[in-house]
C-alpha cells in the first residue's frame, strides 16, 4: 500500500509479508491437521503413534502430557513418532507444531530431539536438538553430510536462544526450499536450500526422541501437543484410471498420495477388487470389496478426505470380471 511516499507492508505474526491477488483480495490460507494431535489415556495410542523403547526408558501420559524418560541404564532411549505421514504438496507449506518442555537445561550423555522425520533412524529429518547442554538446529539428508547449527550461531531474530525447563511452543515451517524454526513465535533459524537438498523428502511425520549415549542420567522430554499441519487446500486435481475385466495387478502410482473414490460397474458374480499401499501385493491392503454378487447398477465408494497410501498405489481385480474407475492423487 502506498501512502504518500511511504510504502506500508502487512506482515503476519512470523514476520512474513501478506500478499494480495491480482484483483486486490488478500491471499489467505486455511490450516488442516494431517498427523498427530493431543494425548489421551496413560500411554501413546498405538493406533496413532509408534513407540520404540530401549534399556527401560518409559513413555507415559499424565494429565494429557506425554513424558519420554530415560533411566540410568546404558543407552536408555525412547522414540515416539506418528503412524501417519504428513504428505507435502508443492506450492503449499507444512507446519510442525507442539507444546514441549525439557525437564532441565541439559544433561551429560543425553540427547533430546523434536522435529520431523521420514524414517525412525532419522536419516531424512530436521529437528531441534539438545545434546548435553548444547542446543542446535539439525538437518539430515540420506547420503549427504549432516547440517548442524549450534546455539550462538543462529541467523534468526536472536543468535542465541536461552534454554529453559518450562513449556514453550516449538514450530517448524517448511516448503521445498526453506525451513524455518520458531520458539514462541520467535524465529530461531532459517535453512535455505541452494545446490543440494537439505532433506531427501518433505513427506515427513512428527517425532520426539530422548536418548542417552552410554551411561547417562534420568532425563525427561514432555509434550502436550505434537501435530503436523498443512497450509492451504490439501487436495490436488485427481487423476483417474479406468480398467475393464480382471488384473493380477497394476501399479497406479509410486510414492505417497490419497484415493478419492472408486466407481465399480458391470460386476460378475464373485468379482473382487483390492487396493494396496505398495508397489505389489506385498504391500499393505488398504481396501477391499470382498467377493461381490452380480451387479448391473454402478456403485460408487467415496473416501471423504482421502484414503492415504505412502509407498505406492496398486490395484488388483480377481475372481471374475468387473469395471473400475479409480480417482486418486
Amino acid at each position: 500500500m502506498q501512502i504518500g511516499k511511504q510504502l506500508l507492508t502487512i506482515a503476519d505474526s512470523w514476520g512474513d509479508e501478506i500478499g494480495a491477488t491480482m484483483i486486490d483480495e488478500l491471499m489467505v490460507s486455511e490450516k488442516n491437521r494431517v498427523a498427530g494431535g493431543v494425548f489421551n489415556g496413560t500411554t501413546p495410542d498405538t493406533n496413532f503413534y509408534t513407540t520404540v523403547i530401549n534399556a527401560n526408558a518409559t513413555t507415559t501420559i499424565s494429565n494429557s502430557v506425554l513424558d519420554l524418560a530415560t533411566t540410568t541404564d546404558a543407552d536408555s532411549s525412547a522414540l515416539v513418532y506418528t503412524n501417519t505421514v504428513g504428505r507435502y504438496i508443492g506450492g503449499s507449506m507444512n507446519h510442525l507444531r507442539g507444546i514441549f518442555r525439557v525437564g532441565d537445561t541439559g544433561v551429560a550423555n543425553n540427547t533430546r530431539q523434536i522435529g520431523c522425520t521420514a524414517l525412525a533412524d532419522l536419516a531424512d529429518s530436521f529437528y531441534f536438538q539438545l545434546s548435553g547442554t548444547t542446543f542446535s538446529i539439525v538437518a539430515n539428508t540420506t547420503g549427504l553430510s549432516q547440517i548442524k547449527v549450534d546455539n550462538g550461531f543462529f541467523n534468526g531474530d536472536r543468535k542465541t536462544y536461552p534454554m529453559t525447563d518450562t513449556f514453550h511452543t516449538w514450530e517448524i515451517l517448511f516448503t521445498n526450499k526453506r525451513i524455518q524454526f520458531y520458539i514462541d513465535k520467535i524465529l530461531v533459524h532459517t535453512l535455505t536450500q541452494t545446490t543440494a537438498p537439505i532433506c531427501g523428502t518433505r513427506h515427513l511425520r512428527p517425532f520426539l526422541r530422548n536418548a542417552n549415549t552410554g551411561v547417562g542420567g534420568v532425563a525427561h522430554l514432555y509434550t502436550q501437543v505434537l501435530s503436523m499441519l498443512t497450509w492451504g487446500n490439501i487436495h490436488t486435481q485427481p487423476k483417474s484410471h479406468y480398467h475393464e475385466g480382471q488384473t493380477a495387478g497394476v501399479l497406479l502410482k509410486y510414492g505417497i498420495g490419497s484415493v478419492h473414490s472408486i466407481v465399480i460397474s458391470g460386476v460378475t458374480n464373485t468379482a473382487n477388487v483390492d487396493i494396496y499401499d505398495g508397489l505389489t501385493t506385498a504391500g499393505t491392503k488398504i481396501w477391499s470389496t470382498g467377493s461381490m454378487s452380480n451387479q448391473t447398477v454402478p456403485l460408487t465408494i467415496t473416501f471423504n478426505t482421502g484414503e492415504q497410501f505412502v509407498t505406492g498405489l496398486y490395484l488388483v481385480k480377481n475372481g471374475a470380471n468387473c469395471n473400475t474407475k479409480l480417482f486418486y492423487e
